[in-house]
């Protein structure tokens, strides 16, 4: 008796579905082999569908290939496509490639058009944009309407991101709702951008107010956000406000997150205060990067008007959650807290420790006049942390930082109590410091005789100029895990956010994805281990101990005559006018810090033995400035600092028991990527050819985008034998 198509069929299925290696039996071949032509190809093309179902790809790719164009034009079209995307899914782009083209608009329309959208996505991933664009173009709405949205979108934004910005807006203004909405939505979200960028507000928001909550919720979501960007900064902060507000936690959980956010900070300008109120609705489960950051403003808050157990509690937040970067700029604090919260005292305590933080931001950086920072070393090490396996070097580096008893100051760490009358029997922790060094001196002949000798001669060494970049911009103090603090952070890809959410370009699901790389083609380098986080740079306070004059670390008028390349400088007078005040503003903080503290120390030494815990707890609030503070004898060295501040059983420590035999720390911020100029000594200058071409090949990498000069030391020099 013959089987029907069905009745083969459904036998056959019912087969693979108990087994997915199933062999077709002779006697269903044979049932095949008498069907028509026709129905052979509905039968294997059938076939091919369930053995890739069950996930058995060698049969079905068997099934697809027993279609044959004779039989069925129009099976095998499908079967063609069908045959192309298994292919992809198996990483085989050449035979997808194949078999996409094999698929003819006469034989059957509609695969046709999925064949070429899939082609033009295929290329794209393989960087043939001349191919894909030429695959999307193929599609035609009478082809598939589906297909053709998808395509068109595809196109804009190709167009988009090759920077030819007409034809992208025509390729977006093509794809229409009825024919895809999610390619729909999604061309206006990116016509919205597009119209942004070149000054077409108007039309910005028109493409915004276009994508309806009924499309997709998500994209209303991100729609109403960008349309309430697109309002505040044109200044119209109550239409900003009802965007935001139109935003629903079930429409986008993350979006809405980003809407209550971007309401607390939306009078900021005018006010300065934060609508707290949003920032208390946004929920863990909405978003933990937008949350973490919620629950540090909440803190920021309550910390203003004294309000410590509220703090603790948001701070205590953010640790559970475990978001690293907004749990870095707390762990020290948090773990002062809760000692100062065990005080009757507390308030004073506060104060010490708000005004040891004022003390701190008034010492960082400034990046507009203070932009670009030197460091000076041995020309063999420079190599060591620009170099990497292209050039040659076999043994590479990070950034060290050494620790404090290595530096040439024998004051280092003991100035602070000196200058506020504290003894340093009582009042002192155990934590070992470790610190980096750098100086506004770019060309100094001063510091090219005092660092990065070579064999000890003078000026033989290299100054490497880097930008504010390298260093953190937030004066947090993510840079202290005192001996008490045993929390380990759990490393995880959460990044800071900003006050306002910036825009967003959709890219996903239609567009192109990246593939992984296969896992076989991955090679396990041995990478050091590093502090990953950056480190706040600040310049160092200069103390006379005999005079008690205060001094801070700042640029010279040279330094800016030199880069000016003229005897005067329009800009030293209003740098001069910042540095007095900063110095000014420094010694009345530190007078009113000596004040704060003389209050609290007067009690630890009526009782030593029973105040220990409050001389622990000073010794641990001072620690953020500790090591800022040096002697008066080192300020024409005009040095700025990043410390780290940690104990003995902290993983980032190594010791260099083959060279130096000495203990440091790995800064994990590629140095070459913030490099500006390299400076070299007098008698360093053959080493110019070696550092030309390691920059070379760092800028050829992609390591770094910045033009990096190698120059020759302006400055005269002797050396005698």
């Amino acid at each position: 008796m013959t089987l029907s198509v069905k009745e083969l069929s459904e036998e056959i299925e019912r087969c693979i579905e108990k087994n997915p290696n199933y062999e077709l039996t002779t006697k269903q071949l044979e049932s095949i082999h008498q069907l028509s032509a026709q129905h052979q190809a509905v039968v294997w093309l059938l076939l091919g569908l369930l053995y890739e179902n069950v996930g058995n790809n060698k049969d079905a790719e068997q099934a697809y290939k027993n279609v044959k164009q004779e039989d069925d034009k129009e099976k095998y079209g499908k079967a063609q496509l069908y045959l192309g995307m298994l292919y992809k899914e198996q990483g085989k782009s050449h035979e997808a490639e194949q078999a996409y083209q094999q698929v003819k608009r006469e034989d059957n329309k509609e695969a046709y058009a999925k064949s070429q959208f899939s082609l033009g996505l295929l290329y794209q991933e393989n960087g043939k944009l001349a191919e894909a664009e030429q695959a999307y173009q193929q599609v035609k709405r009478e082809d598939n309407k589906e297909a053709y949205a998808k395509s068109q979108f595809s196109l804009g934004l190709l167009y988009q991101e090759n920077g030819k910005l007409a034809e992208a807006e025509q390729a977006y203004q093509q794809v229409k709702r009825e024919d895809n909405k999610e390619a729909y939505v999604k061309a206006h979200l990116n016509l919205g951008v597009l119209y942004k960028q070149q000054g077409k507000l108007d039309e910005a928001e028109q493409a915004y107010k276009t994508i309806k909550r009924e499309d997709r919720k998500e994209s209303y979501a991100k729609a109403q956000m960008n349309l309430g960007i697109l309002y505040k900064q044109q200044g119209k902060l109550d239409e900003a406000e009802q965007a935001y507000k139109t935003i629903k936690r079930e429409d986008s959980a993350k979006h809405y997150a980003y809407a209550q956010w971007n309401l607390a900070f939306l009078h900021f300008a005018q006010t300065s205060k934060v609508n707290c109120g949003y920032l208390r609705r946004i929920l863990l489960s909405d978003d933990a990067k937008t949350y973490a950051e919620a629950q540090y403003e909440l803190a920021k808050y309550y910390k203003s008007i004294g309000k410590i157990s509220q703090v603790i509690e948001h701070w205590e937040n953010i640790k559970a959650i475990h978001s690293r970067k907004t749990y870095e700029k707390v762990i020290y604090p948090l773990y002062i807290y809760r000692k100062i919260q065990q005080h009757r005292t507390h308030k004073r305590w506060l104060e010490i420790f708000d005004k040891v933080d004022e003390i701190k931001k008034l010492l960082l950086i400034d990046p507009i006049h203070e932009g670009e920072i030197a460091h000076y070393t041995l020309p063999d090490i420079a190599k060591i942390l620009l170099a990497n396996e292209t050039c040659g070097f076999g043994q590479v580096s990070p950034m060290r930082l050494s620790t404090i008893d290595l530096m040439n100051d024998p004051t280092e760490g003991a100035l602070l109590n000196r200058f506020l009358g504290l003894d340093t029997r009582y009042v002192r922790t155990e934590d070992k410091a470790f610190i980096s060094c750098f100086t506004f001196h770019h060309d100094s002949l001063n510091q090219f005789r005092l660092y990065g000798k070579n064999e000890q001669k003078e000026a033989t060494g290299v100054s490497l100029v880097l930008n504010h970049e390298y260093f953190s911009s937030d004066s947090i103090t993510n840079n202290i895990r005192t001996t008490n603090i045993s929390e380990k952070i759990e490393n995880d890809a959460l990044k800071d956010s900003k006050s306002m959410i910036s825009e967003i370009s959709t890219k996903d699901e239609i567009a192109v994805k990246e593939n992984d790389e296969p896992l076989d083609n991955i090679k396990e380098i041995a990478k050091p281990k590093c502090l990953e986080m950056k480190l706040p740079l600040y310049r160092c306070i200069y103390f006379d101990s005999d005079s008690e004059l205060i001094k801070v670390a700042h640029r010279e008028e040279w330094t800016f005559c030199r880069k000016e390349g003229r005897a005067q400088s329009k800009n030293w007078a209003e740098y001069e006018q910042y540095i007095k005040q900063v110095e000014k503003d420094c010694s009345v903080k530190l007078e009113e810090l000596k004040q704060l503290v003389s209050q609290v120390y007067k009690s630890i030494k009526k009782d030593v033995e029973g105040q220990q815990d409050q001389a622990e707890l000073l010794a641990e609030i001072l620690l953020p400035i500790r090591y800022l503070m040096k002697h008066m004898a080192f300020k024409e060295e005009q040095e700025c600092r990043i410390v780290y501040v940690t104990q003995w059983n902290d993983d980032v420590i190594q010791y260099d028991a083959e060279h130096s035999k000495r203990f440091y720390i790995n800064y994990g911020q590629d140095m070459v990527k913030h490099l500006q100029k390299i400076y070299l000594a007098p008698y360093a200058q053959q080493e110019r050819n070696m550092f030309e071409y390691i920059v070379a090949h760092a800028q050829q990498n992609g390591r770094t985008e910045q033009d990096i000069k190698v120059r020759l030391s302006h400055n005269p020099f002797r050396q005698y034998s």
